[in-house]
């Protein structure tokens, strides 16, 4: 086995005669060497005397592996922002017509004797039905006025109270206030300014559209003579924002 170590090269030519270190260093038997053999002995004492490895030193290959590390794509969430809610407030409601709201017109009357003729101390059912107030609603201003539950205002002169009853049976159309109208503290004086206002309000579908339709009842307490407005209406959003699939909750 031929020796590959510089130190023990030196230290075999420098102790023994040429040839027998020479067939140590080349590790092969014998006495006696080739010429080829020689000079491949002397090679190698020339490369440990100045200093070049002994051993060969291996290339690298041409072609080196690499393993490709797949990096972890991103993951894109795309937010998904849900439809507006459109909410039909008239799903179920009553269809109503021009004939079905209320309007007071005709000939105006001069309402010039705040007390005169009153309905207080009669019942107040056969007045109302005299105000084309359909059962329900009657029903429903009846339950107002036995719990009190109104709004107070004042009259002033030259203010409608719409279609008016009186105590004698009388309706009047397009009532216009044409006295002075008083207001004070006392009950049941003359020209007393006071005013019980009732509503109720339902939402209808009324031309297509979604509205709220508003019925008022008036109660002068200077005659309690019941008076019914005109029907207010109020749009809640048009037929081209209701669909046949929108649900109120």
């Amino acid at each position: 086995m031929p020796l590959g170590g510089c130190s023990a090269i030196l230290h075999l030519v420098a102790s023994y005669p040429k040839v027998a270190a020479c067939a140590a260093i080349l590790g092969v038997g014998g006495t006696q060497l080739s010429s080829l053999q020689l000079e491949e002995c002397d090679e190698k004492i020339a490369q440990c005397r100045s200093g070049a490895p002994s051993v060969p030193v291996m290339p690298l290959p041409m072609n080196p592996i690499v393993t490709a590390i797949e990096t972890a794509k991103p993951i894109v969430v795309e937010e998904v922002l849900p439809e507006a809610l459109v909410i039909d407030l008239c799903k179920g409601a009553p269809v109503l017509t021009d004939a079905d709201i209320f309007t007071v017109s005709g000939k105006p009357f001069l309402w010039k004797h705040g007390g005169a003729d009153p309905v207080r101390g009669h019942a107040a059912e056969p007045f109302l039905q005299k105000l084309e107030y359909t059962s329900a609603e009657r029903e429903y201003f009846m339950h107002k006025v036995a719990t009190g539950q109104y709004a107070r205002v004042h009259l002033q002169n030259g203010d409608s109270v719409g279609r008016s009853t009186s105590g004698s049976g009388k309706v009047m159309n397009n009532t216009i206030v044409q006295f002075s109208p008083v207001v004070n503290t006392g009950a049941n004086y003359k020209n007393d300014a006071r005013m019980n206002v009732y509503t109720y309000s339902q939402n209808v579908v009324y031309n297509g559209n979604c509205v709220e339709r508003t019925v008022t009842l008036y109660e002068p307490l200077v005659c309690q003579n019941w008076s019914r407005p005109s029907d207010t209406v109020r749009l809640l959003h048009p037929v081209a924002d209701r669909r046949e699939d929108e649900i109120f909750e």
